[in-house]
């Protein structure tokens, strides 16, 4: 079909009231997709804040506020623990921070999508059906949050060697 129609489409049902037009520009602004000629291309999927520094607090401000409120929970003993890992070294070459920098980004970006399908299927704002089971139980929030870990060395932590932490 017409391509400028179906973007249209998408906007008006997953956009609120925003015009097609604002959202296609701030699209292209923040540089997720490109619109040549009327043919709207994905640049990047997903959308990381680089130029609004408000837009870049709230994300800090919630990434981390999910870190700490999964630490808590875990160090207060109560339910079931929540996941929480990682994986680091501590004196990796400069060459292995960037394959590990790429590869991260490619598997993470896989895997957020793979998790993304499996729990849109269960959001009631996505999905209004996933409520047919248990329409008066009230919603929960659940995902999960990757990072990379990438801090330079003083010359006394490269003394000491690399080691692997998964916890």
């Amino acid at each position: 079909g017409d391509p400028e129609e179906s973007f249209n489409r998408l906007v008006r049902r997953h956009g609120g009231d925003v015009p097609a037009r604002a959202m296609l520009d701030e699209l292209v602004r923040v540089g997720t997709v490109r619109n040549e000629g009327g043919r709207v291309t994905l640049v990047r999927q997903g959308y990381v804040p680089h130029e609004s520094e408000s837009a870049m607090l709230d994300l800090f401000a919630t990434s981390a506020t999910d870190l700490l409120s999964t630490l808590d929970h875990n160090l207060s003993g109560e339910g079931e623990r929540r996941l929480q890992m990682s994986v680091a070294y501590d004196n990796v070459t400069a060459e292995g921070v960037e394959a590990f920098r790429a590869l991260g980004a490619k598997r993470g970006l896989a895997l957020l999508r793979e998790l993304d399908a499996a729990l849109r299927e269960h959001d009631r704002d996505v999905t209004p059906e996933a409520s047919a089971d248990a329409p008066d139980e009230p919603g929960r929030r659940a995902g999960l949050g990757l990072y990379l870990i990438e801090d330079p060395l003083d010359g006394a932590d490269a003394m000491n060697g690399g080691h692997d932490d998964e916890r």
